[in-house]
């Protein structure tokens, strides 16, 4: 069945048009937070160094329902790999990293 996907070219360049399109709006989105996303990316995923502990983020997202990947495994503490998915997923990943950065932030000032 992928092979044969594959063959159907208007399918896979529809694909490939939607995932620039929703990686572009959660590049954008990175940013507005403050973040700089590496890139340009040109795959289904967006690498981006945090202020923060990656690991400790991954594991707050997971308590929100939002799946990252820490990457400190690969020597970058910071860092979280995000998969480019549905318009709706991107956002709620962008709303669910906002109220975790910023809960991370407060508490490494001494607060919350």
């Amino acid at each position: 069945a992928a092979l044969a996907s594959l063959a159907n070219t208007a399918e896979v360049a529809r694909r490939r048009s939607e995932n620039s399109a929703v990686r572009g709006q959660l590049t954008r989105g990175l940013e507005a937070l403050g973040l700089q996303p590496v890139g340009p990316a040109v795959a289904n995923f967006v690498y981006v160094e945090l202020d923060v502990d990656g690991r400790t983020a991954f594991e707050r997202m997971l308590q929100k329902g939002v799946i990252v990947r820490p990457m400190a495994a690969f020597g970058a503490e910071k860092a979280i790999r995000i998969s480019v998915g549905l318009e709706q997923e991107s956002a709620a990943c962008l709303k669910a990293l906002g109220s975790v950065l910023e809960d991370l932030r407060a508490e490494s000032r001494g607060g919350a």
